[in-house]
């Protein structure tokens, strides 16, 4: 019997704007390997990410998606909140509370389309949106997915100077509404299964097909970046152009490419040797066509997408400690960690000028991923979460 799922995301993951999208891209491919039925409840008017207004499904989503509900976010908002409420919302005054992004509006085209079909699992992408199962009706599984420690997150974008004590309970109690939840990286796992007793928690990292090895192959680039637009990428890139590049060889080529780039309209012209791309449809070129990759990350949690990508394809990532502790592991996985600007800098100098070292953490980059990141092995590990019975 073929089973049922209603997806909550609130956004356009076909866009391809953010690593998140790739990674819900791929679990919607998980699903359509295994027959399982999907509609997607989203948002419009939101960001740039949303989806347009009646929106219709294009042949290539409806390969994944039987249907799709839209629910306006800016019209939701503005009748559910009063107009004080909304001018402290504008000048950061509410920031002090753990966000909570439902509305009336979308919380009652939840409860219809579930009381018009029946589903085996509700699927909710974010804790931000977590209250829309609180007092949902519904004889419906639930799983959350856990892509990011919110609390952490919340607390370095605030500068590392509020308490967190009420975000962290919050947080708490939005998990344990759950009957299951998904989690990217081991570290968050491991912490909210001890305070969180009621869902089961599962470790279900990205995935991506196992790419070959591409360290033969011609290369044009030498340091490769890529990211969407965020503070977390625009606060490494900022660190990088200021305190790293400096110090590297002045003929080296950088392609830097994603939205990340809106922060830096001007560097094109301080950085002539550097490509700035707002926008690659097809990233394989590009990953089989550098040295390494760079992921100098001074904050934020959960798992970097980018290094998973690069380590596909056998690409040697330069990353800082931050960026790589989703990985599970700190050693033998195809990165090299640097804390400092100057360890940064050797370390990117190393791998380009050294082929045999870099073919050494190519080849290790690329078993470290087969191990871990392969879709085959991640698939069997999602069956346990949707088809045990």
């Amino acid at each position: 019997m073929t089973k049922r799922l209603l997806l909550f995301y609130p956004a356009n993951p076909f866009t391809k704007r953010h690593g998140v999208h790739s990674r819900f891209l791929q679990l919607l491919k998980y699903f359509k390997s295994r027959n399982i039925e999907v509609d997607m409840l989203s948002i419009t008017n939101r960001n740039i990410e949303s989806w347009p207004d009646n929106r219709d499904l294009a042949i290539d989503e409806k390969q994944l998606l039987k249907s799709l509900y839209l629910s306006d976010f800016a019209e939701g908002m503005e009748k559910d909140l009063s107009i004080f409420s909304r001018i402290k919302r504008r000048f950061g005054y509410e920031y002090d509370k753990f966000p909570d992004h439902t509305y009336s509006n979308l919380k009652r085209l939840l409860q219809s389309i579930l009381n018009e079909k029946q589903y085996d699992f509700l699927f909710i992408s974010s804790v931000y949106w977590g209250n829309l199962i609180k007092d949902l009706k519904a004889n419906t599984e639930t799983v959350l997915a856990m892509e990011d420690f919110m609390t952490i997150n919340l607390y370095e974008k605030k500068g590392r100077t509020s308490s967190i004590g009420n975000f962290i309970d919050e947080e708490v109690v939005r998990i344990n509404g759950f009957d299951k939840v998904i989690c990217i990286s081991r570290d968050e796992m491991q912490f909210f299964d001890r305070f969180c007793h009621k869902p089961e928690f599962h470790y279900i990292p990205h995935s991506l097909p196992v790419n070959s090895n591409s360290f033969s192959d011609r290369k044009t680039i030498d340091v490769l970046f890529i990211g969407s637009k965020n503070p977390f990428n625009r606060d490494g890139i900022k660190w990088f152009f200021e305190d790293v590049y400096p110090l590297l060889d002045s003929s080296i080529k950088i392609s830097i490419i994603g939205h990340v780039n809106s922060y830096f309209l001007g560097y094109p012209r301080k950085y002539p040797n550097v490509k700035f791309i707002e926008f690659a449809e097809q990233l394989e070129e590009f990953y089989t066509g550098t040295r390494l990759t760079i992921c100098p990350m001074l904050g934020g949690t959960g798992q970097k997408i980018k290094i998973i990508e690069s380590l596909s394809f056998g690409v040697p990532v330069v990353a800082t400690p931050k960026a790589i502790t989703g990985l599970g592991t700190l050693s033998s996985n195809g990165c090299e960690s640097a804390d400092t600007a100057s360890d940064f800098a050797n370390k990117i100098m190393l791998l380009i000028d050294d082929d045999a070292y870099r073919e050494a953490k190519s080849i290790e980059g690329h078993n470290f991923f087969r191990e871990n990141f392969s879709e085959g092995n991640i698939f069997n590990n999602l069956d346990k979460v949707f088809l045990k019975d």
